[in-house]
């Protein structure tokens, strides 16, 4: 007798973090107009009526949003999306991570389509509409699948994350604030500060700092975007003392205030 054990299939489902921001089904009209919208999170859009289209302003490619496909648009993706008539669809806006703050769609460079039945999209929103225990299991698995068949299209694009880093993903996403800082992170991985600082840069190719203000920033553009929270509320969940502050911070690394990026990028 023997056994096979497969210990990097163990760190990749125990390291997978799959997080629904917001979901939805939107019955959508000729007001379903939005421009140069990006956001920080992917786009799961399941066709079940109707007909509207993507426009991606970096290829120039106009996507035909049709019933009984599937269409995921990566993080970071710059697009338009037009109705002219009416159209249907179930949503999911999500982050997919094998390690805090790299989407494993993130570095994508087309929107993503697939064949889906109408009638198993219907299936999906009818467990999401449930809310009981195991239709959200079910639902959760389906998804899944769906996600890992548009993973398939791409090509491998895995950012090297060293294995004993991989603990700062958790930390961080209990952790995260303004206030963290390098020390911090050193000290969670039971390392030297001054060690910890070079072999970080030398490993992941960014500082420390970097690390922390791009997960503060992607972190706030994803409240802006999928939560009601006022500016001053995120930004004291955030460990900003003021809201001023924060905005500061954040038209520093957005090239936008808070509310100009929330009022330009939200839709369903």
């Amino acid at each position: 007798m023997g056994v096979e054990s497969f210990p990097v299939f163990q760190s990749r489902v125990n390291g997978l973090h799959f997080e629904v921001l917001d979901q939805g089904y939107l019955s959508g009209d000729a007001t379903w107009k939005y421009y140069d919208v990006e956001s920080p999170f992917s786009r799961l859009y399941l066709v079940t009526a109707g007909a509207a289209s993507i426009r991606d302003r970096d290829s120039g490619r106009i996507v035909d949003l049709l019933p009984g496909r599937a269409y995921l648009v990566p993080s970071g993706r710059r697009c338009d999306y037009l109705c002219e008539l009416s159209f249907e669809k179930f949503y999911l806006h999500f982050k997919l991570e094998f390690f805090y703050g790299l989407d494993v769609f993130g570095g994508v460079d087309r929107i993503l389509e697939l064949e889906l039945p109408v009638d198993r999209t219907l299936e999906i929103a009818s467990f999401a509409r449930g809310g009981e225990s195991d239709g959200s299991v079910a639902a959760t698995g389906l998804l899944l699948t769906l996600l890992g068949s548009f993973l398939a299209q791409c090509p491998d694009g895995d950012e090297a994350v060293p294995p004993e880093y991989f603990r700062l993903s958790a930390f961080m996403r209990r952790k995260l604030s303004v206030d963290l800082g390098p020390a911090d992170l050193a000290r969670e991985l039971g390392l030297d500060e001054a060690r910890f600082l070079r072999e970080f840069r030398r490993k992941t190719g960014m500082t420390v700092k970097s690390f922390i203000d791009r997960g503060i920033e992607r972190n706030a553009k994803e409240r802006l975007l999928s939560t009601d929270l006022s500016v001053k509320e995120i930004a004291w969940a955030l460990g900003f003392k003021d809201e001023f502050y924060f905005s500061r911070f954040f038209k520093r690394k957005a090239g936008v205030s808070p509310r100009d990026y929330r009022n330009s990028n939200r839709l369903g």
